[in-house]
């Protein structure tokens, strides 16, 4: 394999390797390797899913989800608005990858504006700085 080739398997087992994770953050973590495109280091599916197929509950699922978007080994890159039922699409990223890691700030821009619409959604007693705040929060 030449040096600029991809390879699945290798990447799965770096990614793997690198992350912090533990009980549940890496169950979550080995189903997203699991479910993998072969031959791209891309990942798709929802929460639900993903109580299918772990056994996990709702709360260690975004509690995980949340534990390995912060450490970038998860990096949402469509679908992350979200929504009951909305596949989320993520990139598998090798901890320490530095340059695949970083996101352009009109993407996180997004991601945060796309949070916030959702979070004043489910809380409409919030205000727009208090749901701002919250989203920011959440994307790290």
């Amino acid at each position: 394999m030449s040096k600029g080739e991809y390879s699945h398997g290798a990447h799965v087992d770096n990614v793997i390797k690198q992350s912090k994770a533990k009980h549940g953050s890496r169950t979550i973590l080995l189903e997203a390797c699991r479910r993998a495109d072969y031959g791209k280091p891309f990942s798709t599916f929802t929460k639900k899913q993903l109580h299918e197929t772990t056994g996990l509950c709702d709360k260690t699922i975004r509690e995980a989800l949340r534990f390995l978007r912060a450490e970038g080994t998860l990096v949402p890159t469509q679908g992350f608005a979200g929504g009951k039922g909305v596949a989320v699409t993520y990139r598998l990223v090798a901890v320490g990858q530095g340059a695949q890691v970083t996101t352009s700030r009109t993407d996180r821009a997004g991601a945060v504006r796309a949070m916030r619409s959702r979070i004043m959604a489910e809380n409409p007693r919030l205000t727009f700085g208090e749901a701002q705040a919250m989203a920011e929060k959440e994307a790290g």
